[in-house]
This record gives structure tokens, C-alpha cells and sequence, in this order.
């Protein structure tokens, strides 16, 4: 065939393969068209196309043996100069070499050229073609294959733009399914499940703590640790924020391919997902707010019987049972430690009410449980009342509870009938009760909070001095010299009986009065 006759038949067969491109459904069909058009068209023994990605050289596609040279691929883009992607490099520009060219006059290639391909600023590349045998190269080809490589560009951001259109299609039906699985329910498991179907890997979502709230798990990862907790698994994870606030995660066994789909529909199901957090959060906040109004209500001196019934009806409880009134005190917030007593719910009603953490259970109870696991998150003193019957008697035991709570020492207490408090409840006359105080215990109210911490500690310990010096983290000597302080400015004598009991009765009534105010 002659030389003209050759250029004008591989020119209609490559223009032909350019226009093919645009047909196909997927971009790696439409690379691998390409290398097979143009074996098919010349006695060629390799073709394949190189392009960037992620700041990287790698082959979309190749046809033809070369095992050597494949194997350098993904290359650093410096590893190979950018005259590739200007113009048509043959084996003869020994000028242009660099670390790709040294590989590729390693291979058994005898003669080779390439083909610059420019999709977009950032997707760019070359075409490679290698002969085993030494041939001439058609100078009239290098202007059929810079034309081929001109109409290719056109047909390959054509194929994109397509691409990148059924994608946001997919991406708008993917937002569409999602938000209505996030109205259909207030869990997660819905969500999980389209995630999961979408990229095919086993989904975790998480709560703040990385403690799963809900999973899909893939038959192949079935007995995979579940635990991301550790920097080595939170790779694989993407937080899910409200605001600055961190509400959760979602966790994949294993990270989907890298892509600017996979951003974007990573970024849509994190907006789905942190919608489904805030209607959690809202659902909880009026939840609580019912729990604490009822208790507000129940805490009353004077009941109406049938308002606080009807709502004791809407959080299910029976006020007809006897029930125990617990107060508990906390240093953690008080929803985290809401959400880790949750497990305790089906049992025990729960509220913050004035900064404690109200609970009421019914009476055979066993609070045991609950309280080893409300330390855990910052619960330091509870208080259980004895069972209470009547409604109007739960304001004097939230009183009387709440007055405990403030000077007992940290741990689980039942309240004792034997306590002192009920007789502190009945005195009410506000001038007695500053007469008093003012005539025991008042240069030291006056004048020095140490030295009255350190007689309540004292007295609290049975005047036992050592015990007091161990409490108050100082030394028996400290202590020694502040007692003597305390009986010069109450001229009072703490070896006997008679005045501890009277100073521990003053320190007693002032907490309790000024709790409960």
C-alpha cells in the first residue's frame, strides 16, 4: 500500500475511533478503544494512555505486552517531563529524556512515539505507541496522530461533560432517597443502607464517643473489629459536624475510591446524616423538657392531682405505685450523662431539675446498676428517698433529699428515717434560724470559709483528728493550730460533747435552709 494510500485510511480509522468515544458509557471503555483502534489500524505490538490523577502518571488503559514498563506506573508527574503533553515525542529526541524515557528505552521497543493528550488544566496525559521492530516513521503520521489527538480531546470532554452529568443526576437521587429515609424515621439504619449500597463496603454510623449507633455489614467483613476509637482505624472516617459541633461519624470497613463523585456524595450523605442528628437532638431536648416540667410540677407544696396526673399518663408512669425519689449530683454535662444512663430509661424517669439529676423508679429498684455507670460519667453523690406513696409528700423528700445530697460525702445513700433533716424541715422561722447560727457559728461565717470547712470536716469525723488532717489533705499540725483558731473566735471548748453537737447542729441547719432556697 502506499505511503499516501496508509496516512489517508489510519487518519479515517482514528477519526472514526475518536467519534466511538463519545458512544460509550464508561471512560474506561472509551480509553481502551482507543489503544485497540489504533493496533488495529498500524502493525503496532504496544499502545496505552497515561494520564494524571491525584498528582500522579497512571495508565487508563493499555493493549499490547510490555510488563516492565506498566510496572513503574502510578509515577510521580516529575518523573516525566511535560514535553509529553506539548508535543508528539518520538525514540529519535534523546534531548527530552527523563525517568519515563529511561524506561521506556529499557523496554524492546526499537522504535516509539507518543501523543500529547489535553482533556483539561488538570486532566492531561500522552498516548504511548511501541514497535518491537525497527521501522520508519511516516512524517505525514505525526500530523494524523497530532489530528487524532486534537478530535480525541473533543470527544473525551464531550464523554466527561456527560459523565459528569449523569453523575450530579445520581447525586441529586441519592439526596432525594436519603432525605426520605431521614423523614420516614428518626434512626439511622435506612441511611446506612443506601450508603452501603452505593459504594459496596460495609457502613458504621457513630456517635460522638465512636460507640455504633447503627451498621450494615457486608457478609465478607462479617467479624470485623467495629472499633474506630483508634487513629489507625479514624481513616476511614468521616466526622459529621452541626455547627463546630462534633455529633458523629460514619465509618467505612473499607475507603471508597477516591473521586470527585465520591467527595461530593460523601459531603450529601454527612449533610443527610447530620440533619438526622438534629432531629435526634430535638426529639431529646422536648423529651427532657417534659420529664423536667413533670417534675418541676410533682416538686410542688400544693398538687393538682389531676394536671400531674395526666402527666405522669404521658411519660408512663403509674403515681397510683409506690415509687423512690432520687437526687444525683454530676460534673459532666448533663446530656452526656443522659445519653449513657438511655439503657436505664425503660425503668427509671430521669431530669436535670435546678442542676441535679432527678430520677423516680418504682420502689423495689435497684439503683446499684445505674449508679456505677453514672460515675463513669461524672455522677459523684446520690441520694434514694424511702417509698413514697402520697404526691404531696414528694416536695418535703425533695427537700430533704436535695439538703442531703449537699452535705453527705460521695456514693450511693438510702435516706434514713433516723437523719436529723426532718426536724431542720420544721423549723421555719427565718429569725430564729439567723439568731442561731449568728450565736454558734457566725465569726466563722463571718470572717474565714477555711476554717468553717475545716469544722464541718472535723465534726463530720467524729472529732477524730487524724481522719480530719487525711480529708482535708493537710498536716495533723495545720490542723491542730486552725481547731484552736475555731475555739478562740467561738469561745467554745470542741473537747466536749455538748458543744459539737450544738456547732454540728448550727452546720447542719445552715446547709440545709440554704439549700433549700
Amino acid at each position: 500500500m502506499e505511503t499516501a494510500q496508509l496516512v489517508k485510511k489510519v487518519e479515517q480509522q482514528l477519526r472514526l475511533a475518536s467519534r466511538q468515544v463519545v458512544e460509550l458509557r464508561h471512560v474506561q471503555d472509551a480509553y481502551q478503544l482507543i489503544v485497540d483502534r489504533c493496533r488495529e489500524q498500524l502493525p503496532i505490538d504496544f499502545a496505552m494512555i497515561v494520564l494524571s490523577d491525584g498528582g500522579q502518571y497512571d495508565v487508563k488503559a493499555h493493549s499490547g505486552e510490555a510488563a516492565d514498563l506498566l510496572a513503574h506506573f502510578p509515577m510521580p508527574l516529575a518523573s516525566c517531563s511535560k514535553v509529553y503533553t506539548e508535543k508528539i515525542v518520538t525514540h529519535l529526541d534523546d534531548e527530552q529524556l527523563c525517568t519515563f524515557a529511561t524506561y521506556v528505552k529499557n523496554t524492546a521497543f526499537a522504535t516509539w512515539f507518543t501523543v500529547p493528550l489535553h482533556f483539561s488544566a488538570e486532566q492531561f496525559g500522552f498516548c504511548l505507541i511501541g514497535y518491537y521492530k525497527a521501522i520508519e516513521l511516516i512524517p505525514d503520521m505525526g500530523i494524523v496522530f497530532n489530528e487524532f489527538g486534537k478530535d480525541l480531546e473533543v470527544s473525551m470532554l464531550y464523554h466527561q461533560e456527560k459523565n459528569e452529568k449523569e453523575q450530579l443526576e445520581q447525586l441529586l437521587q441519592l439526596q432525594q432517597q436519603l432525605l426520605a429515609e431521614s423523614m420516614l424515621t428518626n434512626d439511622f439504619l435506612g441511611i446506612a443502607k443506601k450508603v452501603s449500597a452505593i459504594f459496596q463496603t460495609s457502613v458504621i454510623i457513630l456517635d460522638q464517643f465512636y460507640k455504633p449507633l447503627t451498621s450494615v455489614i457486608l457478609r465478607e467483613d462479617e467479624g470485623v473489629s467495629l472499633d474506630f476509637s483508634t487513629k489507625a482505624a479514624q481513616k476511614n472516617i468521616w466526622d459529621v459536624r452541626v455547627g463546630l459541633d462534633v455529633y458523629g461519624y460514619i465509618a467505612f470497613i473499607h475507603q471508597p475510591q477516591t473521586s470527585h463523585f465520591t467527595t461530593i456524595a460523601i459531603e450529601v450523605i454527612k449533610n443527610i446524616v447530620s440533619i438526622q442528628f438534629m432531629k435526634q437532638k430535638m426529639a431529646f431536648d422536648v423529651q427532657q423538657k417534659e420529664k423536667t416540667q413533670f417534675f418541676e410540677q410533682l416538686f410542688l407544696p400544693k398538687q393538682n392531682v389531676q394536671q400531674l396526673q395526666a402527666r405522669a399518663n404521658l411519660l408512663h408512669v403509674s403515681l397510683d405505685m409506690p415509687h423512690r425519689l432520687a437526687i444525683l449530683s454530676y460534673e459532666a454535662s448533663d446530656r452526656q450523662l443522659l445519653k449513657q444512663l438511655k439503657p436505664f430509661e425503660h425503668d427509671v424517669l430521669f431530669a436535670t431539675v435546678e442542676q441535679h439529676l432527678c430520677l423516680l423508679c418504682p420502689a423495689s429498684y435497684s439503683f446499684e446498676p445505674l449508679f456505677n455507670v453514672a460515675t463513669s460519667y461524672g455522677a459523684k453523690t446520690c441520694f434514694v428517698s424511702q417509698p413514697i406513696q402520697d404526691v404531696d409528700s414528694y416536695h418535703t423528700h425533695y427537700i430533704l433529699l436535695k439538703s442531703a445530697l449537699h452535705t453527705a460525702e460521695k456514693g450511693l445513700h438510702f435516706y434514713d428515717v433516723q437523719r436529723i433533716e426532718p426536724l431542720l424541715f420544721e423549723i421555719q422561722n427565718e429569725a430564729l434560724i439567723d439568731a442561731y447560727l449568728t450565736n454558734t457559728i457566725g465569726p466563722l461565717l463571718a470572717q474565714n470559709n477555711a476554717l468553717f470547712h475545716t469544722l464541718d470536716t472535723y465534726l463530720r469525723h467524729n472529732g477524730n483528728a487524724s481522719e480530719t488532717a487525711n480529708a482535708l489533705f493537710i498536716h495533723r499540725s495545720t490542723l491542730l493550730y486552725r481547731l484552736e483558731k475555731i475555739e478562740q473566735l467561738l469561745h467554745v471548748q470542741l473537747n466536749q460533747a455538748e458543744t459539737r453537737f450544738s456547732l454540728f447542729f448550727a452546720i447542719k441547719l445552715f446547709h440545709f435552709h440554704n439549700s433549700s432556697k
